[in-house]
């Protein structure tokens, strides 16, 4: 159960970085806690492929139990540290529902699911409940 009382918004917002040539791939980055898609946007650009378009959004801003109900960019909320502390399971599943909020933007230079790295898929399915390969056929 959620530790605040605010629900997840939809993510609408992406920093990104084009590639140089005709953009034939995507790559889509999460950050961490507190951090938002235009630092890894900007590290990004460093290593910049000419047909790669980087995708990093920006989570929206929700207060973070562990951090005293601070409001700072969060996929989900977060409880505690241990192992055995409670998991914010809707918001997990809310922010798994939300990945795709600014993909459709950039839907020219995403392939088909074939394209897309295991890492991604893995979380997708495990947020999800769904069997990995499925979360991208909704």
């Amino acid at each position: 159960m959620c530790g605040n009382t605010m629900s997840v918004p939809l993510l609408t917002d992406a920093a990104t970085v084009s590639g140089a040539e005709r953009e034939t791939a995507a790559v889509i980055f999460l950050h961490g806690l507190g951090d938002t898609g235009h630092s890894w946007a900007d590290a990004l650009s460093t290593i910049r492929l000419p047909h790669v378009k980087y995708i990093c959004p920006h989570a929206p801003r929700i207060p973070v139990t562990l951090n005293m109900k601070m409001v700072m960019p969060s996929w989900f909320d977060l409880m505690g540290l241990s192992p055995d502390a409670p998991e914010d399971e809707a918001g997990i599943k809310k922010a798994a529902e939300n990945r795709w909020g600014p993909v459709p933007l950039y839907g020219p230079y995403l392939s088909p699911p074939s394209g897309w790295h295991c890492g991604i898929e893995l979380l997708a399915a495990s947020a999800s409940g769904l069997p990995p390969g499925e979360c991208l056929q909704r």
